[in-house]
């Protein structure tokens, strides 16, 4: 008999705790399903701009492939859409041989995010949205070098400072050599560490050209003419 009862009263307690999981089940996947939605009407968006079936405001594609409204002269232009600012719906990323600008997806309209006037082809995205920004020193000091800065967006479209390294060429031998000078975070470091731990962002290619691991395919929109 009082084993019944003991039963009797966990009974309830079990259904109240199934019921809250079951709730809780359901809100993930209400918010999962919501949010696939939300990045696939994203896309869509941004196709229809790229295809020049929707516009920015009163902006149009052509209005930054041809930014002096002249259809005969038109800037190399690339695009690429993946998700900088780590919420799961995705960004249009634009660039031109005169700017870089990211566009994200917010109330069922496409909106500017941020922008790069200066040099754009110095800014590069990798396939998890990440972006980097490097700076070659060598047209500007006279010794040379490079430095990379990682970075992501927030949902203002602010920059989110992430990882950062570089490396001086102090005997100015356009080599990575033990004689130059190597940073990771801002801090001095050696050249085995330096190489050690930036061999999964960069590389050295068969021209001993440094480049960024896992940058997207840009997809090319249209040459300049």
């Amino acid at each position: 008999m009082m084993v019944c009862l003991i039963m009797n009263k966990k009974q309830p307690i079990v259904t109240v705790m199934a019921l809250i999981f079951s709730l809780i089940v359901s809100d993930i996947l209400y918010l999962y399903i919501s949010k696939k939605h939300t990045a696939s009407q994203a896309v869509r968006v941004y196709n229809e701009f790229i295809e020049g079936r929707r516009c920015y405001g009163s902006e149009s594609i052509l209005s930054y492939v041809t930014p002096t409204r002249e259809p005969e002269k038109r800037y190399t232009t690339d695009y690429f859409i993946a998700d900088s600012t780590g919420d799961g719906i995705p960004e249009l990323h634009l660039r031109t041989s005169r700017e870089y600008i990211i566009f994200t997806y917010r109330d069922e309209n496409m909106e500017w995010l941020h922008s790069f006037f200066s040099s754009p082809w110095e800014y590069h995205l990798l396939q998890n949205g990440v972006m980097v920004h490097q700076v070659d020193i060598g047209d500007t000091e006279i010794i040379g070098g490079i430095y990379y800065n990682f970075f992501t967006l927030n949902h203002t479209g602010a920059c989110v400072p992430g990882m950062s390294f570089g490396w001086r060429d102090v005997n100015n031998n356009y080599s990575l050599d033990v004689d130059d000078e190597y940073y990771y975070d801002e801090s001095d470091c050696t050249p085995d560490k330096w190489f050690e731990q930036t061999k999964e962002y960069i590389y050295i290619n068969e021209e001993g050209h440094q480049c960024i691991r896992n940058e997207v395919d840009w997809i090319r929109y249209c040459e300049a003419k």
